[in-house]
């Protein structure tokens, strides 16, 4: 039987439709297809009643509900195909559609705001793999526990003062890391290829960089911590999580993660609009762990050796106080896991 639920500000609808399989033809498993055949078909029916109003108004996002069904059909995610890249987008609306023998679809709406969350700061797209950078303006700001909530290792607060920069507007996504390596080392392959890939240590995400960079021309790289506690907060802003105040609008994290990671950019974009800053996998950066001074610093780079790199911005599987902005953790530089991925920064030339 398939089961359609809507969630929207916290009002839960219920709807069923089919008998062991959908009731509209063309919904095969593996299948995608655009608004007008949902429109069409009507797959089903009594959802697309109470949805079809706010449907005008609302981007969405059809998808698996995890730890329902088996396996095999937990693994096939929706694909927003538009322009020829990913782009995703939650507004205060989540749908899931569930077809028990059929695939979700691809709703092929077009986002808010032209997708990437603000116009006309996708600042470049790399030929290679399609990952999208989003352009950070320079400035200074004051990094660490600047909201007094943190732990001691989050402090001193410091005044901190970088260049611009292009850093990615998603986590590397196991497509893009098939792409360039010919592998995908991810523990969650069943979440599908637009998840971010994970279970890569330190020196795997470098051997990425190194072929990227053949293939491309580029010198891509990872963000510094500084670079990346500026890019979660918007440019600095004093902000709890990467994007706001409000850790459901922005993260994936252990309470509603679902026991996994999830497809890229479903979750609210920081004000930038770059997404998953907070939470979905944590992301390594190119630091090396160290203790905070309380000196001013201009494009600081951390320390040159050690054994532990530093990993920001908390994952599927913690709490929500280790998805906020400020928070730093650190494993040894081979540590492999399956909630650690990555994302990167592009040179600014073209």
């Amino acid at each position: 039987m398939a089961v359609c639920v809507i969630r929207r500000h916290g009002l839960l609808w219920r709807c069923l439709a089919g008998n062991g399989r959908c009731p509209r033809p063309g919904c095969a498993l593996g299948s995608s297809h655009r608004l007008a055949w949902m429109k069409s078909t009507r797959p089903a029916s009594r959802l697309w009643t109470v949805t079809r109003t706010v449907i005008r108004d609302f981007s969405f996002e059809i998808g698996w509900f995890r730890g329902i069904f088996q396996t095999g059909l937990a693994a096939n995610n929706v694909e927003y195909r538009l322009s020829g890249r990913i782009r995703m987008k939650i507004v205060s609306l989540v749908l899931f559609l569930f077809c028990s023998g059929c695939a979700a679809m691809d709703a092929g709406l077009q986002p808010a705001s032209g997708g990437s969350g603000v116009p006309g700061r996708a600042a470049y797209i790399d030929t290679v793999t399609g990952m999208e950078f989003t352009a950070v303006p320079g400035g200074c700001f004051l990094m660490g526990d600047v909201l007094d909530i943190g732990d001691s290792y989050e402090r001193p607060v410091h005044e901190v003062c970088l260049s611009e920069l292009r850093i990615g507007t998603y986590e590397v996504t196991q497509a893009q890391w098939q792409r360039v390596m010919g592998d995908n080392p991810s523990r969650f392959k069943s979440c599908g290829q637009y998840c971010p890939v994970e279970n890569v240590s330190y020196s795997d995400v470098q051997g990425f960089i190194e072929k990227l960079n053949a293939q491309s021309g580029r010198n891509y790289r990872l963000p510094t911590e500084a670079e990346w506690e500026y890019a979660c907060r918007g440019g600095g802003k004093p902000q709890k999580f990467c994007g706001g105040e409000d850790v459901e609008d922005v993260a994936w994290y252990a309470a509603n993660s679902f026991s996994s990671p999830q497809p890229v950019g479903q979750k609210r974009p920081n004000g930038l609009g770059i997404y998953d800053m907070s939470g979905n996998v944590s992301e390594w950066v190119q630091d090396y762990m160290y203790n905070y001074l309380p000196n001013k610093a201009d494009n600081p780079t951390g320390p040159s050796a050690g054994t532990f790199h530093i990993v920001r911005g908390g994952a599927w599987d913690v709490t929500a106080d280790a998805t906020r902005s400020s928070y730093r953790n650190y494993v040894a530089s081979e540590s492999r896991k399956s909630d650690l991925g990555f994302r990167l920064v592009a040179p600014l030339a073209p």
